[in-house]
């Protein structure tokens, strides 16, 4: 029997290099918070606090993320990357493929573009995005 979208939690994952400082984390929260807003009137259920995580890009941590969200029953990860980052987009999409999870990938200059103008429109089409590729892949959420 499938459970409703509605019954999954939303975690987030934000790749950032805390060796490198200066990535200005405060921007992404503000973003975020709009953005956890937009997904809970969709029906994700989340705690902030517990599901934010940081973790550094050039670990391993990867597949232990996939493996201890999937077990969680968590059904999405949104990853926020930086341009020097980008060959991790491909290695989420395979981890997603592999955990049977839906991902979502931002890039960091999307979120300053958006806190900047404070249009709506790409949170708008990524959380529109977002529940279209759950619909279509309700496999996944058996």
């Amino acid at each position: 029997m499938s459970k409703s979208v509605s019954s999954y939690k939303q975690r987030v994952v934000i790749f950032t290099d805390e060796t490198c400082g200066g990535v200005p984390l405060l921007t992404i929260r503000a973003f975020m918070e709009i953005l956890y807003n937009n997904l809970r009137e969709r029906g994700f259920e989340f705690t902030e606090r517990e599901d934010t995580i940081i973790i550094r890009p050039y670990s391993k941590e990867l597949e232990n993320t996939f493996k201890n969200m999937k077990s969680e029953n968590v059904a999405l990860a949104i990853f926020i990357y930086l341009p020097q980052f980008k060959y991790l987009e491909e290695s989420v999409k395979d981890m997603g493929k592999q955990f049977m999870m839906v991902t979502k990938t931002l890039k960091y200059v999307d979120i300053v573009r958006f806190i900047q103008t404070q249009k709506n429109k790409i949170i708008k089409s990524m959380v529109s995005s977002v529940s279209n590729k759950m619909r279509k892949n309700a496999s996944y959420f058996i």
